[in-house]
């Protein structure tokens, strides 16, 4: 870590009371909070009248002598401050100015998100969309009282959605919100208020809690989010909502046969085996088709990268769900090796991008595609609230046991002329075939002696959800990229979000 200094402040001021200086004990007294402090010098009574001037300088965090100083490390005032740092002299003035430029751009995005689905709701197809309202009020509800939501108080409205089976986008909106819940409340709140507009045709002013009451509460949330991941989660919450009002909104898969209780061993052969079941059912991918043909889309290439970027960026995040769990001493090692193994692994795809001539300048702007934004975010919420299920399930990111890659030998020929390209992709595959990550499914799964009927329903569920949900998501970044001017992406965002 680096060590702390003055300069790290956003906005310092000097917390002090009065400067005095003493011409003839050529000191200098800093009086704050009822202390004195004396700051002798060697300087001549000229430099101390000009460090006592300074300092009182200082007291204004709009001073210009701030910027001086965190951009001329030599200044001698620095080793001062740094002194008066350690002594507790030094604060950082609040302003939310930048939060309430936030604010105001992911209203925008509501609005923006709200303007594109609008043009194709009909008064019919509002109730589709109940389910994600009512989860939405009930759960912002607790958000708001300050208590974590408790998941059971919706059951139903999640349960009378799965068993109506008939919307493959709702049913992953749900389970991405439940996610929100957790671990991203900012992009929760907004996604009410774009719900509540949508359903119930209710602005921010018109919501059940009122826009001083709204503001409150996101402000407590962004300081510390990502505003950029806030406006992708309301991007893909818009694409999810407007696929739900599509013809190919009805799952393409059957669900899976309610299990026996077994071992977690025979768990992993049947998820791997209900897996290309649903791959099966769901027919051939557009996009293995075109990346199959020769000759091979540039376009299509970066856009594997970039979003690969995007989707490794946050991998880690995934497994990090499952290491508080009190695991028995083998699936924690497990565990921690595994993150341990994967952590760091975006540089492989960021050099991959640089090498394909995508800069930082472009990943930075852009955001993920709707469908991998909610997968990476249904996946990390399987992972917290049902490991047995992410275990299951981890093959499907991994690759399947025995079954190598169909990608890979299509963008090696499309990129035969680029060796720094092949370089560095086949370095980052050389790494994952010997991380053996592809069996990791069934390592985890081996060490649970026992699940039971319950535990593989649901294990089994997501499997199927994740297949199909992964499966959607390759064939929308086909769509997307198969144009030659679709980078960086920005989806239904009103401009670049803020960096």
């Amino acid at each position: 870590m680096d060590p702390w200094t003055f300069d790290r402040y956003r906005s310092p001021y000097l917390a002090i009371e009065a400067v005095s200086l003493d011409p003839e004990a050529r000191t200098i007294e800093v009086a704050a909070r009822g202390s004195s402090y004396i700051i002798e010098g060697d300087n001549s009574l000229q430099g101390l009248t000009v460090l006592a001037e300074r300092l009182t300088r200082l007291r204004d965090p709009r001073s210009e002598v701030w910027h001086k100083l965190c951009t001329d490390k030599a200044d001698e005032l620095c080793k001062l401050l740094n002194q008066m740092d350690t002594l507790g002299l030094i604060e950082d003035s609040c302003s939310e100015c930048e939060e309430d430029k936030y604010f105001t751009y992911l209203s925008d995005c509501v609005e923006s998100v709200h303007e594109n689905i609008a043009r194709e709701l009909s008064s019919s197809s509002v109730s589709l969309l109940r389910p994600l309202s009512d989860y939405a009020r009930i759960a912002c509800r607790s958000l708001f009282d300050r208590r974590v939501p408790d998941l059971a108080d919706i059951g139903s409205v999640w349960s009378t959605t799965e068993r109506s089976g008939a919307c493959f986008y709702v049913e992953a909106a749900l389970r991405q919100l439940k996610y929100h819940v957790r671990y991203a409340p900012l992009s929760f709140i907004f996604a009410y208020l774009l719900l509540e507009r949508l359903t119930d045709h209710c602005d921010i002013s018109r919501s059940q809690f009122g826009e001083t009451e709204v503001r409150r509460v996101a402000m407590e949330f962004m300081s510390t989010t990502n505003i950029k991941d806030t406006a992708a989660h309301l991007n893909s919450l818009g694409y999810l909502i407007l696929k739900s009002l599509s013809s190919d909104r009805v799952s393409g898969r059957r669900g899976p046969v309610s299990p026996s209780g077994c071992s977690g061993i025979t768990l992993a052969i049947q998820a791997e085996r209900l897996c290309s079941d649903v791959l099966e059912q769901l027919g051939e991918s557009s996009f293995l088709r075109s990346i199959s043909t020769a000759p091979v889309s540039q376009s299509l290439v970066k856009g594997c990268f970039i979003e690969g970027y995007h989707v490794t960026s946050r991998f880690v995040e995934i497994i990090a769900a499952t290491l508080p769990w009190r695991w028995k001493p083998s699936i924690r090692n497990l565990l921690f090796r595994y993150y341990a193994e994967e952590i760091g692994h975006e540089k492989f795809e960021r050099t991959t991008c640089e090498a394909l001539g995508i800069g930082e300048d472009v990943l930075s702007v852009s955001v993920p595609l709707p469908l991998h934004t909610a997968f990476v975010d249904v996946f990390t919420h399987a992972a917290h609230c049902d490991p047995i299920s992410y275990f299951a399930a981890i093959f499907i990111t991994e690759g399947m046991f025995g079954a190598p890659s169909p990608l890979n030998s299509h963008i090696e020929k499309g990129f035969g002329e680029n060796p720094q390209f092949l370089r560095v992709f086949r370095r980052h595959e050389s790494l994952n075939d010997e991380l053996s990550h592809s069996s990791l499914s069934r390592v985890l799964l081996s060490e649970v002696e026992v699940i039971t009927p319950a535990q593989a329903s649901r294990a089994l569920q997501t499997v199927s959800v994740l297949t199909e949900l992964n499966y959607r998501a390759w064939d929308a970044l086909h769509e997307h990229y198969r144009n030659v001017n679709a980078i960086p992406y920005h989806g239904m965002l009103p401009g670049t979000p803020p960096v």
